[in-house]
């Protein structure tokens, strides 16, 4: 027997999900780009030294995940699918390397990103709590064709958990 969703429902629920957790958001505020003017549900997730020095291998330090809403103005995009801009900041550094994302809902309560320009695929995972859990599948390339590479065999940065953040502009604290 072939079961049926309906993505409009599924959007729904999913993104009721992580409205409410924004909604309780604390005082986190960032820019990540020129796209924050649209985001209207975000999630961080800043890295403490100590997390740092015990994986070494981890090259994220703070990352950024922030749902945009263009609605009129992307007119031929499908309903089922919607629009993510994915920050990053390393050990490198550098400040901000960003990348828009394209998501369609998956099983459960997840969403399945593509990063634009061929830059990898990610889930994100509404959980229970309130967070967001990303997963990197494989490598993943944020920013421009030299911005850097995680994930895959290139790093330890395979999985997030990142709390709900209010979706201000204004430096990362």
């Amino acid at each position: 027997m072939t079961k049926t969703v309906n993505t409009t429902k599924a959007a729904a629920l999913l993104f009721a999900g992580l409205f409410a957790s924004a909604a309780q958001a604390g005082t986190m505020s960032y820019d990540i780009g020129p796209e924050m003017s649209d985001a209207d549900t975000c999630f961080v997730r800043n890295y403490s030294a100590q997390h740092l020095r015990a994986n070494p291998a981890q090259q994220v330090t703070r990352i950024a995940l922030a749902a945009i809403d263009r609605g009129a103005n992307r007119p031929n995009m499908p309903a089922n699918q919607s629009e993510f801009l994915m920050a990053i900041q390393t050990r490198a550094g550098g400040g901000w390397h960003s990348r828009l994302a394209y998501c369609s809902f998956g099983a459960g309560e997840t969403m399945v990103c593509g990063l634009e320009s061929d830059g990898g695929r990610f889930t994100i995972v509404n959980r229970p709590d309130g967070n967001v859990l990303i997963l990197a599948q494989g490598e993943l390339r944020i920013g421009d064709e030299s911005g850097p590479e995680i994930g895959g065999r290139v790093s330890d940065d395979k999985a997030f958990v990142l709390s709900p953040a209010a979706c201000d502009r204004g430096p990362l604290r």
